[in-house]
């Protein structure tokens, strides 16, 4: 019994003078001072990483937004899933490859406008388009 006793004392012992001994290890030492302080972390406040498109059609070309609108053709490119959404007859049709309407010409060269930050939430652009054709008139 008395053993036992002194058994678990040697272990409690041990065990307070290794988690003293591991906290001492952490603090930084001050110079001219035999005693430890304890170091202040700051975290930097995270950065706001933004999404940077290519189009296929123009690698060149560089967008921070979802949706452009080529306002001569009334169509829209979808930077995100890389699809034309265009107005045939009364329906909107999305296209992979490029549309009919527009497959000679060369949209590098063309007037492009990179919608506004609110409308990248939006899967559906071609909602607002008689805004869009109001505000983006062709010249």
């Amino acid at each position: 019994m008395k053993t036992m006793r002194t058994v678990k004392y040697f272990l409690l012992l041990t065990l307070v003078f290794i988690a003293l001994s591991g906290k001492t290890q952490d603090l930084p030492k001050v110079e001219g001072s035999h005693r430890y302080k304890a170091k202040v972390v700051r975290k930097k406040p995270p950065v706001k990483k933004t999404k940077i498109y290519h189009p296929a059609w123009g690698p060149k070309f560089t967008f921070r937004n979802r949706w452009l609108y080529f306002p001569r053709y009334n169509f829209y490119w979808d930077n995100v899933q890389n699809v034309y959404i265009i107005k045939r007859g009364n329906a909107w049709v999305v296209l992979n490859s490029k549309p009919k309407e527009v497959e000679k010409v060369d949209l590098v060269t063309e007037r492009i406008v990179e919608l506004n930050d609110e409308e990248n939430k939006t899967d559906a652009i071609q909602e607002k388009n008689s805004e869009h054709k109001a505000k983006y008139k062709v010249q």
